[in-house]
C-alpha cells in the first residue's frame, strides 16, 4: 500500500510543479513591451519613436549625447545628430515602466562619400569638367582655397561642374568635397595640349643629357622622338604616348628601334630586371614645380615584376622576350625640359 501511495502522489506533485512554473511564466509576460521600434538612422540623423505597451507612466534616458529622448504618453520620441564620421555608432536607450526596465539598441550609419574623379586636367584655354558624386548619404559641400580665383565651379544635384579660366603657363589647386568629416580631393590643373609639346627636348637621365625632338604621329595621340641616342653618335627613334585625359605621357614598352648588324630593342628596366611584357609602361607627369615645361618619368603600377626606373637599350639576334646578346645603354629617372 505504501508503495502504491507514492506513485500516486508523484503526479499530484508534477502536476503542482508545472501549474506552478507556468503561473510564472504568464506573469513575467505582464509589464511594458516595446510594440514598435524605429530608430535606425542615416548619417543624416534624425528622429524616430519607440511605442511601448502595458507600462503605465514611462520614463526613458540614452547613453550617448549625440543621442536625446523624450517621452509623450506611451511613445518615446528619439532624437539622433548627424554623424560626421565614416564609422557607424551605436546608443542605448533605456526605458523604465512598472518597475522595470527596457533596452532599445539605436544605430546609425557612417558617412558615405564617394566621386568618380580625383584629377581633372585642362588645357590653358581653359573650359568646364565634370565631377559626377556616385555615392552620398548627407549634403556636401565644395571649396576652392581662395587664392584660386581663376576656378570655380556649380553643383546640379550629384554633378559638380568645375570652370577654370585661360592660362598663360600651367598651374593647379584642389577642390574639396565634404560630407561631415570626411572629404573628397579633386587636383584641377592646366597643362600644355598636344601641339605644345611638339618640339624640341632635352633628355635627361641620371648619367647626363642628349637632345630629342618630338614630331607627331597620330594627332592628339603619340609622337615620335628622334635623336634617340643608341650609343655614341648612333641615333634613332621611339613612340610616346599622350594621354589627353590627363596632358601625360607615355613610353610604351618593346620598342624595336632598328637593324645595325644586330637587332636593337628598347625595354623598360627596374632595379634588378628588365620587362618584356607588352602591357609595361613608364610614364611622365609634368612637373608644376618648375619655369621650363618638365615631364618626370615614373613607374605606373603596369608592370607587377618591379617598379619601373628606365629605359635599357638592348641587342639580340632573335627576339628580347626570349634573348638579350648585348646591352648598350641604361637611361635611369628620366625627365624631358622642354627648349
Amino acid at each position: 500500500m505504501k508503495r502504491l501511495l507514492n506513485i500516486c502522489v508523484m503526479p499530484l506533485l508534477c502536476f503542482f510543479a508545472f501549474t506552478s512554473c507556468g503561473d510564472d511564466d504568464h506573469l513575467k509576460e505582464d509589464g511594458p513591451k516595446i510594440d514598435r521600434s524605429e530608430v535606425s538612422f542615416d548619417a543624416v540623423g534624425g528622429r524616430g519613436t519607440i511605442a511601448v505597451s502595458d507600462g503605465g507612466a514611462l520614463t526613458a534616458t540614452a547613453d550617448k549625447d549625440w543621442c536625446s529622448v523624450s517621452v509623450s504618453g506611451s511613445t518615446v520620441t528619439v532624437t539622433v545628430a548627424a554623424n560626421p564620421d565614416m564609422t557607424g555608432r551605436t546608443a542605448l536607450v533605456s526605458i523604465e515602466a512598472g518597475g522595470s526596465t527596457l533596452a532599445v539598441p539605436v544605430t546609425q550609419a557612417g558617412v558615405i562619400l564617394a566621386v568618380d574623379a580625383g584629377e581633372l586636367v585642362y588645357t590653358l584655354a581653359g573650359g568646364t569638367k565634370e565631377v559626377i558624386v556616385t555615392k552620398n548619404n548627407m549634403p556636401y559641400t565644395v571649396e576652392i582655397p581662395g587664392d584660386a580665383g581663376w576656378a570655380g565651379y556649380t553643383v546640379s544635384g550629384d554633378t559638380i561642374r568645375f570652370t577654370l579660366a585661360e592660362a598663360a603657363m600651367p598651374r593647379a589647386t584642389g577642390a574639396s568635397i565634404k560630407a561631415g568629416n570626411v572629404t573628397k580631393n579633386v587636383v584641377l590643373s592646366q597643362q600644355r595640349g598636344y601641339a605644345d609639346l611638339l618640339g624640341d627636348w632635352t633628355l635627361q637621365h641620371s648619367a647626363g643629357s642628349f637632345d630629342v625632338t618630338l614630331v607627331q604621329k597620330v594627332e592628339n595621340s603619340s609622337y615620335t622622338m628622334n635623336g634617340f641616342v643608341i650609343s655614341g653618335a648612333v641615333q634613332s627613334s621611339i613612340e610616346l604616348r599622350y594621354n589627353a585625359s590627363n596632358g601625360r605621357l607615355v613610353i610604351p614598352n618593346l620598342q624595336y628601334l632598328g637593324d645595325y648588324g644586330i637587332y636593337v630593342y628598347m625595354l623598360l628596366r627596374g632595379a634588378n630586371y628588365y620587362a618584356i611584357e607588352d602591357a609595361a609602361q613608364y610614364e611622365g607627369t609634368l612637373d608644376m614645380t618648375q619655369s621650363e615645361l618638365t615631364y618626370r618619368f615614373a613607374d605606373n603600377g603596369t608592370w607587377t615584376v618591379q617598379a619601373v626606373t628606365g629605359l635599357y637599350l638592348v641587342g639580340t639576334y632573335s627576339d628580347p622576350t626570349v634573348s638579350v646578346a648585348t646591352a648598350f645603354a641604361s637611361y635611369m629617372d628620366v625627365v624631358l625640359v622642354k627648349k
